[in-house]
């Protein structure tokens, strides 16, 4: 398996602090049967963190560090460098001047925002990212709470090319319910086209991905599972064309207040008929 969000470049962001914790954390992807994971440190977030991945030349020490440590222990484990790009409304307006790294210098970017911004603001967003030449991945989709009950405006996104990646503990976690409901209708409308774990630690925040994906296959079919957690990861790396199946959004229309008085007067009428 690949798994292309992975908080993995010690004492960056708020993943790992040592060398040590983040080997710990590759054990654990290594044992569920991933070989390939994305190093994505956080860029241009407002929270403050303990590095500075601002500077290219540091993280890309710190990276080389980390992947010849991993394949001393790991042979089989390949590691690439990306990044999770944060982007404010007030970045939008002048994305000349944010530092942006992309996906294993390819042209996809994994491209956050703010948790309160409206199906249209991202829409927006994204596709100005489309307009410069990028083609953005929407970090952990779920988390958005504008696609409560409006599945529909992320299949629009869809229909725009942006790609949609799902964490796999908002899939099968317990905590977090409002995510994980938006993950699994996400899932249920074939709306995801790649998930990964976003890990950050050994605790909150674990690199896990085997229980999604037994979850994914047992329900949709390996098919599916493989081309979540394999087949549309790989071709990103690898700069080429993701396809994204049509979908449409099922969904049940309300009955109208008008039917439902009728319907009311109609019992009425046949239980007085009844009982007289």
């Amino acid at each position: 398996m690949f798994d292309i969000h992975y908080h993995l470049i010690p004492n960056i962001d708020d993943g790992p602090d040592t060398l040590e914790y983040a080997q710990a954390m590759v054990k654990i992807s290594y044992d569920q049967g991933v070989r390939t994971i994305v190093a994505t440190p956080h860029m241009n977030h407002p929270a403050e963190f303990r590095g500075n991945v601002e500077l290219e030349r540091d993280i890309e020490k710190e990276f080389e560090t980390l992947r010849t440590h991993i394949q001393e222990a790991y042979p089989e484990m390949e590691l690439y460098l990306g990044a999770e790009i944060y982007l404010s409304k007030q970045d939008l307006n002048q994305l000349d001047q944010v530092n942006i790294r992309t996906m294993n210098n390819t042209r996809y970017i994994l491209v956050e925002f703010s948790r309160d911004f409206t199906s249209l603001e991202l829409k927006q967003a994204l596709n100005e990212l489309i307009l410069l030449g990028y083609r953005p991945i929407l970090a952990h989709a779920e988390v958005y709470k504008c696609f409560t009950n409006h599945m529909e405006d992320l299949l629009k996104l869809r229909e725009q090319g942006i790609l949609i990646q799902c964490s796999a503990d908002n899939i099968v976690g317990r905590h977090q319910k409002p995510d994980k409901l938006r993950a699994v209708e996400m899932l249920k409308h074939g709306l995801v086209d790649i998930v990964a774990s976003n890990g950050h630690n050994l605790s909150s925040n674990r690199p896990d991905l085997a229980k999604a994906y037994t979850y994914v296959a047992k329900k949709y079919g390996t098919e599916e599972a493989g081309r979540l957690f394999i087949e549309n990861p790989d071709t990103m790396l690898k700069d080429g064309l993701i396809e994204q199946p049509s979908r449409v959004i099922h969904t049940s229309k309300p009955i109208h207040k008008s039917w439902f008085w009728i319907a009311s007067l109609i019992v009425l009428a046949l239980l007085t008929r009844c009982f007289t």
